[in-house]
């Protein structure tokens, strides 16, 4: 963390513990992670009452932070505001990419010691989700990847079924080495992460994302599919998942790609 980021922070705390509105103020992104660079901005979440929370929700002023040109902070102030309500939900209906963020979070300033409890007290987020998510994740994988021959001219189409093919090779990945997803942007740090990954996963990865090739997204499929034998499974089923995907609105649950 460089001198600016460290003011800014500084300057955020004593900001925030004059305004009684604001329970808490969480810090998140690549400072709380200890992987930022000198360009990365502030990304907090700041945790209001709920009178405070309801009338920001009438105009949907859920952001909270600086402009691009803002002269009153020296970094950037990316954040959002939720009620406390959301630190008592999250762990059991979030997807991973906030539980994520949640995860890897430091309290900076906090007036309700229920706060730290929440975010302290974290359960096993994967235990019960982990067989399941990689039934999920490996169904669209290979829908994805028989999808695209499809129609070949179709370029639109074609490399959505590419991107998916990889997106949901990724998310299988990280399910197996019991790694929340973070985002797409940090997707890769994520992966960096895994201990039981295919040799050559990252290289025929970024062939695939580099040339968008048809031929390179079979090749890496079938690499990821031979490893990843033991989570083969009925394709009946299989294609069960993948409908109840598609009907996620009639089936209640969560699209795959959001979980």
């Amino acid at each position: 963390m460089n001198n600016n980021q460290h003011d800014t922070i500084q300057q955020l705390i004593n900001y925030v513990s004059k305004d009684e509105s604001v329970l808490a103020l969480i810090l998140c992104g690549s400072i709380a992670r200890g992987t930022e660079t000198d360009r990365s901005d502030i990304d907090v979440i700041v945790v209001v009452t709920d009178a405070r929370f309801n009338r920001e929700r009438t105009c949907k002023n859920y952001f909270w932070g600086t402009d691009f040109d803002s002269k009153d902070f020296k970094v950037e102030v990316d954040g959002k505001i939720i009620p406390k309500e959301f630190l008592e939900k999250v762990w059991k209906d979030g997807n991973e990419s906030i539980k994520s963020t949640l995860y890897h979070s430091k309290v900076l300033y906090s007036r309700d010691s229920d706060i730290d409890r929440l975010l302290l007290d974290k359960p096993n987020i994967l235990i019960g989700e982990k067989s399941e998510n990689i039934r999920k994740f490996y169904s669209l994988m290979k829908s994805s990847r028989f999808s695209a021959g499809d129609d070949l001219e179709n370029t639109f189409y074609l490399n959505k079924c590419i991107y998916d093919t990889a997106f949901y090779a990724c998310r299988l990945v990280l399910a197996h080495n019991n790694i929340l997803y973070p985002c797409v942007k940090n997707m890769y740090k994520e992966l960096e992460n895994c201990k039981d990954i295919p040799k050559d996963f990252i290289l025929l990865l970024n062939e695939v994302m580099h040339t968008y090739s048809y031929k390179k997204m079979v090749e890496f499929y079938n690499y990821v599919n031979n490893y990843f034998i033991e989570y083969h499974f009925d394709n009946r089923l299989r294609r069960g998942y993948v409908l109840e995907n598609e009907l996620f609105w009639f089936f209640n649950t969560v699209p795959y790609a959001e979980i």
